[in-house]
Order: structure tokens, then C-alpha cells, then sequence
């Protein structure tokens, strides 16, 4: 009887837990996104539509029959799924491409929790939903300083996926994929990418990862039948070949993409350096997924685009769960601290504010002072250097502070010990 009430106990208990997980999750990301929505100013650049998004206003209005234009920029003709739902919105223009990418950036925090949810510690959770939630680029925060941009939406499809392929429903994963090519065209290299891990992989029939890929690729007709009337378009050939050329064959750009790439990656990727090429090798189909997500992540944030730490961080959703299995087994305040160096590196409590140039050429100010993709080399020194020093104290040998912390009984040993 005893044990038949123990048994209960536990059953209900185990929900219980969930449900008041669930809930700080939602309570947390509510005030973080509140705190952002309140105090983030809105970029001036061409009227609050900053770069990039000029041209998606257009694209807006000629889902609203509002203008007559035959011509649009690429790639961001081909990016029509978010002018296209504001356009569907009774809402002023800003409002209604600021109100679904927070929206998007509200749900991929919560799918990307349902995904962790269960195969993780809460320190490493909240470890891994921080970037979600505070860094410079993402999606409940830089929606309100650049409303016209197209990522949040791309991250949720990119989150859905990752719940979908981590309970093996590999098809609905890869049509999420392929949808997302209405966001970001990087979705069809994911969905390629799904098919042609799957038919790597021993354990999947061969016929279906075929199918898989050659759904994959429907993806890029799908682009194709979608997009409006291009402008003169250099291909992205070209534009991979000028970024192999400026940003990995020359020092200093090869210095930006490390340092981007670091503002997102650091944290994890120092625990890693702690415990060993063994933690590369993922332990499971689901974490293999996420590895083939942050690969693709890498390369299109190295030779994709001039973003680095943009482009790299939208693949986040993907890979998540792999950077997840990086702190496993690590001590949870080693864990903590990590985390808050990642949220101190990406400036969590800043606005974020207009640079004093439209062009970005060397500038250390406003937004550009905060990302090393356009600014100034110091500023990507400057982020490597902090690493270095979070490693130095957090990681490294020696008398760092992560053993003063966790061990403080080999400390005492070390300070008894008499001197050679």
C-alpha cells in the first residue's frame, strides 16, 4: 500500500514540476520581453526601415495593391512570407511586422523549451534559451530596434523542426524547412541538409532519406515560383566566392567571423574545450540533426551574407540541442556563470541605438559598436579577449576561479600545503 502510494505520489508530482517549469519559462520570457518592448527604441535609418528592410515595405505594398513596382532586389524578392502576412494584418505597417516577429520570437523561445524540455538539467534550459531571450540579435529583442526584418519568423519554422526531427517525424520537419524558404532561402540547404544526413544514416531506408532530399529541393522551385521579379541578380555564387575572398582570406574579416561567430557559440564551446574532443561526437540522431544544423549555420554565416553574427545565430532553434549535450555533466555554477558572460558579451542590458553613419564602414557606434561584422577590428578584439579571459578564470588550468567556486576543499588543500 505504501509503495502503491509512493508510486502515485511521484506520478503526479513529476507534471507538477513541468507545469512549474513551464510556467517560469513563460513568466520569465513575458518580462524579458517586456522590458525589451518598453525601453528598445526603434532604429531612424530610412524611416524605421532600416537597410535591408526598404524593400520589404515594398514587397508590403504590393501585397497591399499600393504600389505598381515590377522590379525588387534580390534575394529579398524571394523572402516574401512576412510581407505577405503583414500585409494580411489591419494594422499599420510597422506595427504589423513588429507584431509577428515578436510573436515569432515568443513561440520559437517556448518550442525550443518543449524540444530541451526532459533531456537537460534546468541550469542548462536556461542556459540554452538565454541567447533566445537576451542576445543582440535575438528574436524577442532586435525586432524592436529593426521591425522590418525577416529572421524571427525563419527561427520559429527553424524551432518547429527541431521539435518535429527530435520525435523522428522526419517528413512534417522537412516541409517545415521547406516553408521557411519563404523567410530565409537557407531553409532549402536545411532540408537538403535533413535528407542527406538521413540517407547517410545506417538506420533509415534509403528509398525514404531520397525522398527526403528530393522534397528538400523542392524547396528551391518552391523559391522560385514565389519570388517577385528580380532585379539585376549576381547569383549567390558570386556573392559566396567575395565572401570566401574578404572574409576568410583576409585576417581581418577571418577575425570578424570568429569573433561573430563567437558572441553566439562562446559559452558553450568553452565547455567543450574542458571536456574534450569526446563531447564532439554526438550521442544520439537527434543531437546528429542539431550538428548538421551547426554546420550549415557556420558556413552560411561564414560565406552566405555580410551578417555573420546574424546569419549564424538564426540557425539557433537547429542546433540548440547540441550545444545542450556541450555542458552536460558540466558543474551547473560553471554553467550559470557561462551563461551570464554570453548575456554580458551580446550587452543584455543595452538599447540598442542607431549608428552615427548609415553606412556601416569601420564604425564603432550605436549597433555596429556591439557586433564585429562591420565595425571596427578593435571591436572583434575586443570580443575575443573577453572570452579569453572568461576561459582564463571560468575554464583554464591553474587557479581559476571556477575551482576556487566549486572546490573550496582543493583550495584549503592549496593554501595548507607548505612551499617547495
Amino acid at each position: 500500500m505504501g509503495n502503491t502510494l509512493k508510486a502515485s505520489s511521484v506520478a503526479i508530482a513529476k507534471p507538477m514540476r513541468k507545469a512549474a517549469e513551464f510556467l517560469v519559462v513563460v513568466l520569465i520570457m513575458a518580462l524579458v520581453a517586456g522590458w525589451y518592448f518598453i525601453k528598445q527604441p526603434q532604429l531612424t535609418v530610412a524611416d524605421g526601415k532600416g537597410h535591408d528592410g526598404v524593400t520589404y515595405h515594398k514587397i508590403y505594398l504590393h501585397f497591399k495593391g499600393a504600389t505598381a513596382e515590377t522590379v525588387y532586389e534580390p534575394p529579398f524578392n524571394k523572402r516574401v512570407g512576412l510581407p505577405w502576412l503583414a500585409a494580411q494584418l489591419p494594422l499599420e505597417e510597422t506595427r504589423a511586422f513588429l507584431l509577428i516577429n515578436l510573436g515569432s520570437g515568443l513561440l520559437t523561445v517556448l518550442l525550443t523549451y518543449l524540444t530541451l524540455r526532459g533531456r537537460v538539467t534546468a541550469v542548462v534550459l536556461f542556459a540554452c534559451l538565454a541567447p533566445l531571450l537576451c542576445y543582440i540579435h535575438s528574436p524577442i529583442r532586435f525586432p524592436n530596434f529593426y521591425p522590418y526584418l525577416v529572421d524571427p519568423p525563419a527561427m520559429l519554422l527553424y524551432a518547429a523542426a527541431a521539435y518535429l526531427l527530435t520525435r523522428r517525424h522526419f517528413f512534417p520537419a522537412v516541409a517545415v524547412l521547406v516553408l521557411s524558404c519563404l523567410f530565409r532561402e537557407a531553409g532549402v540547404y536545411f532540408a537538403v541538409g535533413v535528407g542527406a544526413f538521413l540517407l547517410w544514416h545506417g538506420d533509415y531506408p534509403r528509398r525514404s532519406a531520397l525522398g527526403l532530399i528530393a522534397f528538400g529541393l523542392s524547396g528551391a522551385l518552391l523559391v522560385w515560383c514565389c519570388q517577385l521579379p528580380p532585379s539585376q541578380d549576381v547569383g549567390q555564387l558570386i556573392v559566396v566566392l567575395y565572401n570566401i575572398k574578404h572574409k576568410l582570406l583576409e585576417p581581418s574579416g577571418l577575425l570578424r567571423v570568429i569573433a561573430g561567430v563567437s558572441l553566439t557559440i562562446a559559452p558553450f564551446a568553452l565547455c567543450l574545450m574542458r571536456t574534450g574532443r569526446s563531447a564532439l561526437a554526438p550521442s544520439g540522431m537527434a543531437h546528429c540533426f542539431a550538428a548538421v544544423g551547426l554546420l550549415l549555420s557556420l558556413v552560411m554565416g561564414a560565406v552566405g551574407g555580410s551578417d555573420t553574427t546574424r546569419i549564424f545565430f538564426t540557425g539557433f532553434p537547429l542546433y540548440a540541442l547540441l550545444l545542450a549535450e556541450w555542458l552536460h555533466d558540466e558543474p551547473p555554477l560553471r554553467v550559470a556563470l557561462l551563461a551570464v558572460a554570453g548575456m554580458v558579451a551580446n550587452y543584455f542590458w543595452l538599447v540598442i541605438l542607431d549608428p552615427l553613419t548609415a553606412l556601416p564602414i569601420n564604425d564603432t557606434s550605436g549597433i555596429f559598436s556591439l557586433t564585429p561584422d562591420h565595425s571596427h577590428i578593435s571591436v572583434a578584439m575586443s570580443v575575443l579577449i573577453f572570452w579569453f579571459l572568461c576561459w582564463l578564470l571560468l575554464v583554464g588550468p591553474g587557479w581559476s576561479l571556477t575551482q576556487a567556486v566549486f572546490t573550496p576543499s582543493q583550495w584549503r588543500n592549496r593554501m595548507a600545503a607548505p612551499k617547495p
